[in-house]
């Protein structure tokens, strides 16, 4: 089985997510590919995002029509801070045949070496790089190269902040999200304060 991570904060996910996603099971020929909205961050003030009870339901939404996408819980479940190569380490246990691609945009390789225990991130999964318009160049650490694939995607420019400042001067989001998600967010009252 090759199994696809992909770790976010989705607050909200939107059409951007899922297309990279798509995209990441098609080139990856992946059986899977988990969604897993990021607990307490390590790098992030989660004062700023909505909660993990939210993110977790837009996911759940966002996902649901494609068989191959599986959201899990695990890192919103605990109040402890979420690092990458815990939920590694227990999707590899659960998991002992498979190949785990951990989906990365290239602004978390400029940081990378900031991230906790990134040798065994490195042991446990390739990491599947995308691209985002807003992406700075960036030069690969030579540790991280042999273990990189780079994933052909088109350069979609939405955001996840740019959603929320829509819904904050109460624009449009249509076409951004998924139907049920935005229907969510108005529902909800999210992101307007």
């Amino acid at each position: 089985m090759c199994i696809g991570i992909f770790g976010g904060m989705f607050d909200p996910p939107h059409l951007g997510h899922l297309i990279l996603a798509e995209l990441a099971c098609e080139q990856l020929e992946l059986d899977s590919i988990i969604f897993i909205p990021t607990g307490t961050h390590p790098l992030k003030n989660d004062s700023l995002y909505s909660s993990s009870a939210h993110r977790l339901q837009m996911t759940k939404l966002a996902i649901e029509a494609n068989s191959k996408f599986v959201l899990s819980d695990r890192e919103v479940a605990t109040s402890e801070i979420s690092y990458t190569v815990d939920t590694l380490e227990a999707i590899a246990t659960e998991n002992p045949n498979s190949q785990l691609f951990l989906l990365l945009g290239m602004d978390n390789i400029a940081i990378f070496d900031q991230w906790h225990r990134t040798d065994r991130i490195l042991e446990l999964s390739t990491i599947a790089v995308y691209h985002r318009p807003s992406d700075s160049p960036v030069n690969i650490p030579e540790k991280l190269s042999s273990k990189i694939t780079r994933l052909k995607t088109p350069l979609i420019d939405i955001s996840s902040t740019v959603i929320r400042e829509r819904v904050k001067k109460h624009l449009s989001i249509q076409y951004f999200t998924p139907d049920t998600v935005r229907e969510y967010i108005l529902e909800h009252q999210l992101y307007i304060n």
